[in-house]
């Protein structure tokens, strides 16, 4: 799919592959799409970019060939990243105010995940035994990165203090991966000139999520009784060398565990 076919979008509808794989859009049509024909995409980028539409004629677009779900979107207003964190914070706000917090066993709350991470899916709100758990993600439109947005974290930490909490933190781990050896090789014969500065972009974030997330599990172990801290990333990224991350490993007492994430 094109940018400007994209950008020219009026109406478009895409499912999924099944209910709780909120990640696969499979098919998209179009109301300016020549002769509305679907078009097959893959990855998760594009659900960034849509917005459900619940009251708009969509009578003129061509029924799906197969699918389970259905839902009807149209592209996302391009907004600010303060808009964009304002209105998350304010959904995620209202999301939780509406909880009977009574009824719940315990919470889960994820740092730094998709919006659609299946830790988060809605099929674990009931647990293995009948009980209740509360779902919270810190996505990027909450920017952690960001006072307001370590804020709102600190609020839902405070507001969910009395259950039992587990904080699971996923940062983002470019800086360590593997490929980023790569090009960093390739940046140093001079192959990828833009390199080195989204290397520094990438590490500044990651300083500060990385310190956020921390602050956070402190908070938590000072303030809920009852309370679980974890932290993943893949086995051999570099990152783990950090000593940042060593030492904060080193006093949050964690235990190491390596397992194969696919076979899970």
């Amino acid at each position: 799919m094109s940018d400007t076919y994209w950008q020219d979008d009026v109406y478009a509808i895409y499912h999924w592959e099944n209910k709780h794989d909120r990640k696969k859009i499979l098919e998209i049509a179009s109301s300016k799409a020549e002769d509305n024909q679907w078009q097959v995409v893959g990855g998760f980028k594009y659900v960034r970019e849509l917005l459900e539409l619940t009251h708009q004629d969509t009578a003129h677009l061509p029924p799906p060939k197969s699918c389970d779900v259905i839902e009807w979107a149209a592209p996302a207003p391009h907004l600010s990243r303060k808009e964009r964190r304002e209105q998350a914070i304010v959904r995620s706000k209202a999301y939780i105010e509406s909880l009977d917090l009574s009824k719940a066993d315990y919470c889960l709350l994820e740092f730094c995940c998709d919006k659609h991470s299946r830790l988060c899916s809605e099929k674990y709100t009931v647990t293995p035994k009948g009980g209740n758990c509360v779902l919270v993600r810190f996505t990027e439109d909450h920017d952690m990165t960001s006072s307001e947005g370590f804020d709102f974290a600190c609020w839902v930490v405070a507001k969910l203090s009395k259950l039992p909490m587990i904080m699971w933190g996923a940062l983002p781990c470019t800086a360590g991966c593997s490929w980023h050896r790569v090009n960093k090789s390739r940046a140093e014969r001079g192959l990828l000139p833009d390199f080195f500065e989204k290397h520094s972009r990438t590490w500044r974030d990651f300083r500060v999520l990385f310190k956020n997330f921390v602050d956070l599990s402190k908070l938590v172990q000072e303030t809920v009784e009852c309370s679980r801290i974890a932290f993943e990333w893949p086995q051999f990224n570099d990152l783990w060398k950090n000593k940042q991350v060593r030492d904060w490993l080193a006093s949050a007492n964690l235990q190491e565990v390596c397992f194969n994430g696919c076979m899970v």
